[in-house]
């Protein structure tokens, strides 16, 4: 059974996305990603992302929709949902945050496994 992991991708009222950067320690040190985590047992993924959410940022997620499930091999399945925060976010586990335009997210080094994410977020049409 792979392993799940939930994935937040949080705009701000301009249309910009929040990343943060991984700790130099533990796996893929430096990254960038879409502040989320591991799936705990018992728990759904969509509750896992609004627990990781409060655990990482410091501030409460409310669930807007599930944006696409990915399969990385047997090992990995990744859930990302669109989530809104109304409070500034904190950096309480990444090393930095930033606010970044969906097109800029291919600038950054993140998980290969966030790819197809990265492709939709980075043509979709800008909102108004």
């Amino acid at each position: 059974m792979p392993k799940e992991v939930a994935c937040a991708i949080i705009r701000n009222d301009a249309g910009q996305i929040l990343i943060g950067q991984r700790q130099e320690e533990g796996s893929l040190p430096g990254y960038w990603e879409f502040p989320g985590g591991g799936v705990e047992r018992g728990e759904l993924p969509k509750q896992a992302v609004i627990r990781e959410v409060q655990e990482e940022l410091g501030v409460d997620g409310i669930l807007k929709a599930e944006a696409e499930v990915i399969t990385i091999d047997p090992r990995f399945k990744l859930h990302f949902f669109e989530v809104t925060i109304a409070q500034p976010p904190k950096a309480l586990y990444h090393q930095e945050l930033r606010w970044v335009w969906p097109n800029e997210l291919h600038d950054f080094k993140m998980p290969p496994g966030d790819e197809p994410v990265l492709e939709r977020l980075a043509h979709e049409a800008p909102s108004d």
